[in-house]
């Protein structure tokens, strides 16, 4: 196809075919003008291949697909053998009309309040375009209009996260198109995120704690860590906590004041890999202490390396017009209750 070029996959030495697919910002009003959809295609490696290709829709929501489309063959490699793998960055994300939100850069800023309503705000006023048209049901449009300039037939589906959620509303809305879906991490179009992060989290502290148990090493080492992690929650009860961090930009080391909420939200997200996981009974043991300077290191570490990763203004997007907006005041108190 005369639209695509030859490119370097990112953080790889392989080479894909990229290119854009214009379509409507507003499906409903097409001439109201059009975006662009960055895509990428890792051609399958057998001269024969299957005309059905597989399509990795990403996460977040916010996250480009095209960014670990390396990352994403050496998972599917196999399924590489005989069929192409396509990556769309979604609307609002990556190449494709990004919707990114100016950032505080300082350390402390990596400690503010996930989302806070300042940052909200000062995002909305930094976009300039409709941001109501960057929502789940016009990504699925914009994949069926990609599925057509690449003249696929049909598709493979693999949603990852809330990938999983845009995979589930293009099947709805073209079934016929779908040859397989696979899902992983589900979040379901009933789901209304934030309110299951809570329990999500203690289910997967308790099998950290119960691994943990088992392992002669850990146990010997942490004996009582669930009770460490309640001691640690419990440096919260009179407010904010003090740690001290290295600012690279300057090389000082920082004083940096970190809230409950903050700490008990950055764990969560420790908690979705199993490397970062490892160093967390060291986390918990120290800051139940008193001693919150490691976990500071690693998340201002996490944060250098996922800085850029989401577009928030997206992740803005969807989460409020898709999660948020269905919560009830009735809703809160039964999915937190007795959670940490």
């Amino acid at each position: 196809m005369k639209w695509l070029h030859t490119c370097l996959v990112p953080e790889t030495a392989d080479q894909g075919w990229c290119g854009t697919v214009a379509v409507p910002e507003d499906w409903d009003r097409p001439e109201r003008g059009s975006i662009a959809l960055s895509v990428l295609v890792m051609p399958a490696r057998r001269t024969a291949k299957e005309p059905d290709p597989v399509v990795w829709l990403h996460g977040g929501p916010g996250a480009a697909a095209t960014r670990i489309a390396g990352a994403v063959d050496q998972l599917l490699w196999r399924l590489r053998d005989k069929r192409d793998l396509v990556f769309v960055d979604q609307r609002g994300t990556g190449g494709s009309s990004p919707l990114d939100c100016p950032e505080d850069e300082s350390v402390q800023g990596v400690f503010s309040d996930f989302l806070n309503p300042e940052f909200v705000r000062r995002c909305l006023q930094h976009l300039d375009r409709d941001v109501t048209l960057y929502t789940t049901d016009a990504a699925t449009h914009d994949l069926e209009a990609v599925r057509q300039a690449l003249e696929y037939p049909r598709l493979n589906l693999v949603g990852v996260s809330y990938g999983s959620r845009v995979a589930l509303a293009y099947l709805r809305g073209y079934p016929d198109q779908v040859r397989t879906v696979v899902l992983k991490g589900v979040v379901s179009p009933d789901m209304k995120a934030p309110l299951p992060f809570g329990g999500a989290l203690d289910r997967a502290l308790h099998g950290l704690f119960v691994s943990c148990t088992t392992d002669r090493w850990c146990n010997a080492r942490y004996p009582d860590l669930v009770g460490q992690w309640r001691r640690a929650l419990g440096r919260f009860q009179d407010g904010k906590v003090t740690a001290h961090v290295n600012d690279r930009r300057t090389g000082m080391v920082q004083e940096v004041q970190i809230s409950r909420g903050v700490f008990v939200e950055a764990v969560r997200h420790v908690l979705y890999s199993m490397d970062d996981a490892r160093v967390l009974p060291s986390i918990i043991s120290a800051a139940s202490h008193g001693d919150f300077d490691l976990f500071a290191a690693l998340e201002v570490e996490r944060a250098e390396s996922r800085s850029g990763e989401i577009s928030f203004g997206m992740f803005l997007s969807v989460s409020c017009s898709e999660d948020i907006r269905y919560i009830q005041p009735k809703d809160i108190a039964p999915a937190v209750a007795g959670t940490s």
